[in-house]
């Protein structure tokens, strides 16, 4: 079985989301305000590769759908954003 995944999405397109969604994380904020950003991101992600899948021949789903796709980006921001705390508490502390 052959893997084939977008090379340009997966090194470039996601990890810019990913660093954006991490440097203007809204830290102070209250949680529904939070809770709003944390799911946009994932949300219009989600939207964009629905609509490709749709309209174009670019993405073809195999035993895939959109709430996975969701779940995914959402867990893999959160993931991202908890390292993103992580690597620069422990900068901060050299």
């Amino acid at each position: 079985m052959a893997y084939r995944a977008s090379y340009t999405f997966e090194f470039f397109v996601f990890p810019s989301v990913s660093a954006i969604f991490n440097v203007h994380f809204h830290k102070e904020k209250p949680w529904f305000i939070k809770t709003i950003y944390i799911l946009s991101f994932p949300t219009i992600i989600t939207i964009i590769e629905v609509m490709l899948e749709k309209y174009t021949q670019l993405i073809k789903y195999l035993n895939w759908t959109w709430y996975w796709s969701f779940i995914s980006f959402t867990i893999t921001l959160l993931i991202s954003y908890g390292y993103y705390l992580w690597f620069f508490r422990k900068i901060k502390k050299i």
